[in-house]
């Protein structure tokens, strides 16, 4: 039998701005996405517009 690494899955759900992630909000409250708002990075969309400021924080 393989032994098995179980990692926590984690997800950031990132916007660039307020439609988008007025968008995402309405999504996840009707439950129209692979994850749910619990599944997320601090449960909440983050507000980011470049990749690498994400990734720095």
């Amino acid at each position: 039998m393989k032994n098995k690494l179980k990692l926590s899955k984690y997800i950031a759900c990132i916007c660039g701005g307020g439609a988008e992630t007025a968008i995402m909000d309405i999504l996840l409250s009707h439950d129209l996405l692979i994850f749910s708002k619990e599944d997320l990075l601090e449960e909440e969309i983050l507000r980011c517009r470049k990749a690498a400021d994400f990734e720095k924080q």
